[in-house]
């Protein structure tokens, strides 16, 4: 199902719970828990998706991120990875060419070798390091 109707889905669900004398609507999960559907109801686990809304924070399996997004830390032997699809091409130069641009990652591949590409401050541009 598309998250978006999921999401009016959940709105029309909350109208009705008001338009029909309920002043008390209660959302699932606990505080900084993102909402998802959970077999067809709303649920919300603190512990998959934390949105700490005070600082601006995304956690995913930790509820006290530290960063904008931070992904949790081992457990049980079990890593938490951020994976970048690659592809063979080199960033396109307009992609990264202005402020709101530095910082974006893309792995490719330059001249036949793997390469990753950090978005730095113009008007340097794209800066890249070998992977091997």
């Amino acid at each position: 199902m598309d998250s978006r109707v999921a999401f009016a889905g959940f709105l029309l669900l909350l109208a009705l719970g008001f338009i029909l004398g309920s002043n008390n609507p209660v959302p699932g999960g606990v505080d900084g828990a993102v909402q998802f559907n959970q077999d067809g109801t709303f649920g919300g686990s603190g512990d998959w998706l934390h949105f700490d809304y005070v600082n601006g924070r995304l956690g995913i399996l930790t509820t006290d991120p530290q960063s904008r997004l931070q992904v949790g830390v081992p457990d049980n032997g079990v890593y938490e990875y951020i994976q970048i699809g690659a592809d063979n091409q080199t960033p396109p130069a307009d992609d990264c060419d202005n402020e709101s641009e530095v910082g974006r990652l893309y792995v490719g591949d330059e001249v036949g070798n793997g390469r990753l590409f950090v978005c730095s401050t113009p008007p340097d541009g794209w800066i890249s390091t070998p992977l091997s």
